[in-house]
């Protein structure tokens, strides 16, 4: 969501955050494109492995049309939310990704971030 607004075809990547200390890259987890519905919804079910249960994880959503004309996409629009351990999220698990649990997000990794890109993918 964005303003509450629901986001149409943003593009969603699940990620597992790095082990090798502060500001070690995160890996991407998802195996196909994922990105959201005409209301915002997405599944992930079936589409990562987790590197182990106990590994820290993240999501994000970036681009898409939050509420703008038709067909238009918002190529700056980023958010985050931090999901924790991987092998607690099921295939019912309900991800809700917005301006708070970006700000939420951001500002519990802040410490452990170094650079506003990785492995080619805008993170935050």
């Amino acid at each position: 969501m964005g303003e509450n607004q629901t986001v149409v075809n943003a593009l969603i990547q699940l990620y597992a955050a790095g082990t090798t200390g502060p500001g070690s890259a995160s890996t991407p987890l998802l195996t196909a494109t994922v990105n959201t519905d005409a209301v915002g919804s997405f599944s992930l079910a079936n589409l990562y492995r987790c590197p182990t249960p106990t590994t820290p994880v993240y999501i994000t959503a970036t681009g898409g049309n939050p509420g703008l004309p038709s067909a238009t996409n918002n190529t700056a629009l980023a958010l985050m939310a931090a999901l924790g351990p991987c092998g607690s999220l099921t295939p019912s698990t309900f991800i809700s990704i917005n301006e708070v649990s970006t700000v939420a997000a951001i500002w519990s990794a802040s410490p452990f971030i170094a650079s506003a890109t990785q492995n080619g993918q805008r993170c935050l």
